[in-house]
């Protein structure tokens, strides 16, 4: 990478830490909170700290691991034993044994709910082949 943009970043950093508050004779100077934490986001990307500047300004937000594989497989799970003719007591009581980390009837009945469409898709493009 070329060094000439991390050297702007550094005097950057450097400009904005000597930024600060217009005090009276013998006060202390006080920093701009805003200059010195774009200064330390800055130094923290730098440093490698942080990877990106979007990341030392959170600039992009971290996404949460997602469970979607793994509602795939239960909304899977659940729609072939509603086929088979299970009752949602019965389908409850099934998938409760098994290792999902969804326990309760209410979110495995959403999680069904928002991939049952694509399983009947998928399952009707399977009879037709």
């Amino acid at each position: 990478m070329d060094d000439e943009p991390l050297e702007i970043l550094r005097r950057v950093a450097k400009h904005l830490k000597s930024i600060h508050l217009p005090t009276q004779a013998g006060e202390a100077k006080r920093p701009i909170k805003w200059a010195e934490k774009a200064a330390n986001n800055i130094e923290d990307y730098l440093s490698g700290k942080k990877k990106s500047l979007d990341t030392a300004f959170a600039l992009k937000k971290k996404r949460a691991p997602t469970k979607e594989n793994e509602h795939i497989a239960l909304a899977s799970e659940v729609y072939k034993l509603r086929l088979a003719g299970k009752s949602w007591i019965e389908t409850y009581d099934i998938i409760s044994t098994k290792d999902y980390t969804v326990t309760d009837e209410s979110t495995i009945r959403k999680i069904f709910k928002k991939h049952f469409a694509k399983l009947a898709a998928d399952d009707v493009q399977l009879d037709e082949d």
